[in-house]
C-alpha cells in the first residue's frame, strides 16, 4: 500500500508549480540556508568582522526574497567595498595550514557554500520555469560575496 503513496511536494513560489523536494531549485535554497548558518558562526568566531557577516546574512536573505517575489536585486556595493585592497586569494590548503583559530576553516567552508549557490543559481537561470527569479542582475553580488570571504580568510592568515 505504501508503494502507491507519493512523496510530499511543495508549491514553488517562483514558478507557481508543484515541485518534488528533489527539485534543483530546492538545492539552491538549501545551500543558501547553509551559507547563512556558516556566516552566523563566523559572527561568533571572528568578532572583528562581525558587522560585515551580519550584513552578508541580510544580503543573502534579501537576495532570496527578491528571487521568490521577483523584486529588485539587493544592493551589494558593500561587498564590492570589502574586496578593495590587496588582491590576495590563497588556496584552501594554504589557508587551512596557517589557520590559528576557527574563523579561517569556517571562511573556507563559507566560500564553498557561495560557490555552490552560484552553481545552482546559474543552473536555475537556465530552467524556463525558474528563470524569471534567477536573473543576471540578482546574481551580480554573489561573486563579490565569495571574494570578500576569501580575502578575509587571507587577511587572517597573514
Amino acid at each position: 500500500m505504501e508503494e502507491n503513496e507519493a512523496f510530499p511536494t511543495f508549491e514553488c513560489a517562483i514558478s507557481g508549480t508543484v515541485e518534488n523536494y528533489d527539485s534543483d531549485v530546492e538545492l539552491y535554497f538549501i545551500n543558501s540556508g547553509l551559507l547563512m548558518s556558516k556566516l552566523a558562526q563566523l559572527k561568533l568566531a571572528d568578532p572583528g568582522f562581525q558587522r560585515n557577516y551580519g550584513a552578508m546574512i541580510d544580503y543573502i536573505h534579501e537576495l532570496n526574497t527578491s528571487i521568490i517575489e521577483k523584486k529588485n536585486a539587493p544592493r551589494h556595493q558593500f561587498l564590492i567595498d570589502l574586496c578593495m585592497g590587496p588582491e590576495e586569494e590563497k588556496s584552501s590548503f594554504d589557508l587551512l595550514s596557517k589557520a590559528g583559530g576557527q574563523a579561517v576553516p569556517l571562511l573556507t567552508e563559507a566560500v564553498s557554500y557561495v560557490r555552490l549557490c552560484m552553481f545552482w543559481y546559474i543552473r536555475m537561470a537556465g530552467v524556463e520555469r525558474f528563470a524569471s527569479g534567477f536573473t543576471k542582475q540578482r546574481f551580480a553580488g554573489l561573486p563579490f560575496l565569495r571574494l570578500a570571504l576569501a580575502y578575509r580568510a587571507a587577511a587572517l592568515t597573514n
